[in-house]
Order: structure tokens, then C-alpha cells, then sequence
């Protein structure tokens, strides 16, 4: 357990992710401390604990749970390792902050939340969909009847594949861009309409073959990082790498996928997501990134975490509803942009240990997002229409 006033960390994974918002997220709270790093590239674990001032590194991460004096781990390694690591840490009574998604597989998912309420131990799981103002405000507005009762949905985006990790988002064990993107979206659906009755997918690797950067390139980063005294941003240095160090890989995991869901009462609605969009020709975040629709209106969530909201309704009683002209039938409201920042998901992440809370994005909700995407491929595979068995 934490002391009274301050919480220990642990670091695993030592890339992009950990040092651009983990990290800095933990530093910059007066109410935790970095301790230790671990990557088992060694450097990248040592090079992180120089450019932070933490006080260990570590290769092995059973050797970090045991050595370490930590309260809690943020677990941001390869998506297909999640799961494993944070049943670990869990197990070794450590709090755990885990990088989306929680787990691959439904067995690794089931473990993580088993050890968790076993160890009472703390547990949450990016992204902190309940903790954005856009979201929250979008869910009062359906709770309240705005919109009546959601009938169909559509939420998503495709982007180019990243250039980089190929254990990381590539293999067939960690899931492609389902669960690198399509987690965005099917948090956010979850959250508003509720938990998933079925799943349907359809899934197609469709470019078998992409041009990576060598592993050991955010390694000399980071050792420029510890040169400068700061991080620095990366998308500048990865275009300095010649077209000849770059690497062919095989996309094993399927990188063009949709998901049919069923929620349940009526409601149907689909998730896009994909690696196969031009660079350059993605969706605009300001357009509508999820759109729910109801028997008596729809709202709107605009960009990829979402900074504005459009409610229109048929409902004269609702304080949504705008009298139209009469050439028109029902009526518009525009929120506008809503501020994003909301509760910091690190800080919500610290007050929850040391006020002895439970954190909103739950492994619970965690497992059910999972399970979604999980069973999205299988159905692909398959051809079958598929159960979902856990809930929130």
C-alpha cells in the first residue's frame, strides 16, 4: 500500500507512450514519485531512468516487483503483453495503470480482474473515456431522454499504420489496429449506450506488408533526449532514418476490420477500424467520430478523444430542441467545443490509491471493451455470431 502522502512507481515499457505521458504524468504530481523503469531492451530502461532522475532500471520485471520499493505499475509494453504483466504485478500486490487495451485474449482479461479484487489492489485502464467532460456531458443528454431511446450507432476512424513495433501492433497476438484504434471507439459507445450483447466481425489483412523502423531507433532518441535534458518530440527524428534501415515486416494481425455490435433493447450500430488510410488523408478530427441516433434525435462527438457536441431532437420539451423553420422538421443544438481535460487520468490513477477509491475506468469495463474486440476477430474467423459474457 502507499504511504499517506505519496505514491511509488514502476515504469514498464520504456517507449514512446510511457515517455510522452506516462512519465511526465507522474512527475509532475506532487503526490507520486518515479522510482524504477524496466524494459527488456536494457538501454531504453536505463536511458528512461536518466531522463526522468528515477532511482532504478531493471530488465526483468519480476526482479522490479521484488526489488523495487513501489506502490504501483504502469504497464505501457506490447498489447499483447498487458494482460500477463498486470495479473503480475497485481499478484504482487502492486496497483496497476494499464495502457490500453487490458489484454489480447479473454484468458489473460479474466486474470487480470480475478487478481486484482483478489489482491484489492487498484486497477485502471486507458482510455479514461468516463473522466472527459465531452463524454460525460454526451451521456447525460441520452440518460435524460434527449434523444429517446438509442436505436443505431456509428463511431471509428482509419488511420496509416504506424511505422514502428512490429511485436507491438503487427502480430497476430496483438490484435492490429482493433485494439490500437478501434479501443477508442468502442469505449465511448460502452459508456453511453451501456454494455454489449453480440458482436459481429469482418476483418481483412489487406496491405500483408509494411516498412518499419529499426527497434533501435527511439533507443538513440532517447540517449539524444538525455543529451539535450529533455525529451524530445519523436515524429521529427524518425524522419531523419535512411529508407535502407527501414525493415519489411508481415501484418500477421488484420489491419481493416469493422464490428456489428448489438447492444441490446433495439440498438445496433458499427465500429471502423484500420491501418489502411493514406498518410494525409485520415479523418479530420473535428469531424463526427461517434454519432448516436435515437427515436427522437441524435448527438454527435467530434475528433479522435472528442472536443465537441451536437445534440439535435424532435422533443419541443427538451431543452435541446430549437424551433425550426417551417420548411423543417425537428430542430439543432450545438454545444460547441468543450474543454478536454476534464480529470487527468494519472492523477485520478493517485487519488484513488491514497483515498482508497475505486477508479472509474475499471478493469471490469477494461475486460468488457476487450472481450468486444477479442470476439470481433474471432467472428471474423469464424463466421459466427458471438456472446458477450462480460458486463460492468
Amino acid at each position: 500500500m502507499a504511504s499517506a502522502e505519496i505514491v511509488k512507481f514502476g515504469v514498464v515499457g520504456c517507449g514512446e507512450i510511457s515517455n510522452l505521458l506516462h512519465i511526465p504524468d507522474i512527475v509532475g504530481n506532487e503526490k507520486s514519485e518515479l522510482v524504477a523503469t524496466c524494459d527488456l531492451m536494457i538501454e531504453r530502461a536505463r536511458l528512461t531512468k536518466e531522463l526522468w532522475h528515477a532511482k532504478q532500471y531493471y530488465q526483468d520485471f519480476d526482479t522490479m516487483l521484488d526489488r523495487a520499493e513501489i506502490d504501483a505499475v504502469v504497464i505501457a509494453t506490447g498489447m499483447s503483453s498487458h494482460g500477463p504483466l498486470a495479473t503480475r504485478a497485481a499478484k504482487a500486490g502492486k496497483h496497476i495503470f494499464v495502457q490500453k487495451p487490458l489484454a489480447t485474449n479473454m484468458e489473460d482479461a479474466n486474470a487480470v480482474v480475478e487478481e486484482t479484487r483478489k489482491s484489492k489492489v487498484k486497477g485502471q485502464v486507458r482510455p479514461g473515456i468516463p473522466l472527459v467532460p465531452v463524454f460525460i456531458r454526451a451521456r447525460e443528454v441520452i440518460r435524460e431522454g434527449n434523444i429517446g431511446r438509442p436505436l443505431w450507432f456509428q463511431s471509428g476512424f482509419g488511420r496509416d499504420a504506424p511505422n514502428w513495433g512490429a511485436e507491438t501492433f503487427f502480430t497476430k497476438a496483438a490484435g492490429g489496429p482493433l485494439f490500437d484504434l478501434g479501443v477508442y471507439s468502442v469505449s465511448p459507445v460502452t459508456f453511453l449506450v451501456g454494455p454489449a450483447k453480440r458482436v459481429v466481425g469482418l476483418a481483412s489483412v489487406s496491405i500483408p506488408q509494411r516498412i518499419l523502423l529499426p527497434d533501435e531507433d527511439y533507443t538513440g532518441h532517447l540517449a539524444e533526449s538525455v543529451r539535450e535534458g529533455r525529451h524530445l518530440p519523436w515524429h521529427p527524428w524518425r524522419r531523419r532514418v535512411p529508407k535502407d534501415q527501414m525493415v519489411e515486416v508481415t501484418m500477421e494481425a488484420e489491419d481493416n476490420t469493422f464490428t456489428l455490435l448489438d447492444m441490446g433493447g433495439g440498438c445496433l450500430g458499427v465500429v471502423i477500424s484500420n491501418f489502411i488510410m493514406p498518410h494525409g488523408f485520415e479523418r479530420p478530427l473535428p469531424l463526427p467520430h461517434v454519432e448516436i441516433y435515437g427515436e427522437d434525435g441524435g448527438l454527435m462527438i467530434g475528433g479522435v478523444q472528442g472536443s465537441s457536441l451536437s445534440v439535435f431532437t424532435t422533443k419541443c420539451d427538451s431543452r435541446y430542441w430549437v424551433s425550426p423553420r417551417p420548411d423543417e422538421s425537428g430542430g439543432w443544438y450545438f454545444f460547441g467545443t468543450i474543454p478536454q481535460e476534464g480529470v487527468n487520468e494519472m492523477d485520478h490513477f493517485i487519488d484513488c490509491i491514497l483515498n482508497d477509491e475505486e477508479p472509474l475506468p475499471s478493469v471490469e469495463w477494461g475486460r468488457h471493451v476487450a472481450e468486444i474486440m477479442i470476439k470481433s476477430l474471432e467472428s471474423s474467423r469464424t463466421g459466427k455470431t458471438l456472446v458477450i459474457e462480460s458486463t460492468f
